[in-house]
């Protein structure tokens, strides 16, 4: 695992070759058609059962949808002594592009430069990493949820 602090931030991206699935389960949870059609609502939905997955697998949340500039942390957990980033991206089951696939270089950029900002402004000194939670919402009310841990760490070539 990579772990990395604020004077950490200009370390080079190296793209992991193990982004492996670490935790996928289904869950049985109700998504009305509202949620599926309403983009918004169901990026809410997404962020609201990552977190509640997470709490299951025993880490704290500590923040949702964190502002800092034009970047938002979905959500910043511990666990385990590791400040833990989560993007969360959520995609109805008709979606042609896997929702992991979603976090691009700009998007990691912002997530670096939001974080460092958290870690600066609640003077943390342990270590973080960068995760990914993929949500699918599929049309008979279930959602599955696939957890990608520590998927990439700063890039300083990254544009924002």
């Amino acid at each position: 695992m990579r772990h990395w602090s604020i004077q950490h931030l200009t370390r080079a991206f190296v793209p992991s070759a193990n982004e492996l699935c670490i935790s996928s389960f289904a869950l049985s949870c109700k998504v009305s058609k509202n949620f599926m059609s309403n983009h918004l609502e169901t990026g809410k939905t997404g962020e609201q059962l990552a977190a509640d997955f997470l709490e299951r697998e025993g880490y704290t949340i500590v923040a949702t949808n964190w502002k800092s500039g034009r970047a938002e942390l979905d959500i910043i957990a511990h666990f385990k002594n590791t400040l833990v980033i989560v993007e969360v991206k959520t995609r109805s089951s008709e979606s042609l592009l896997v929702a992991e696939a979603a976090v691009n270089a700009r998007k990691r950029a912002l997530m670096v430069k939001a974080a460092g900002n958290y870690i600066y402004e609640s003077n943390w000194m342990g270590e973080c990493r960068f995760d990914v939670i993929a949500v699918e919402l599929r049309q008979e009310g279930a959602a599955v949820i696939r957890h990608f841990e520590d998927v990439f760490y700063p890039n300083p070539t990254d544009e924002l």
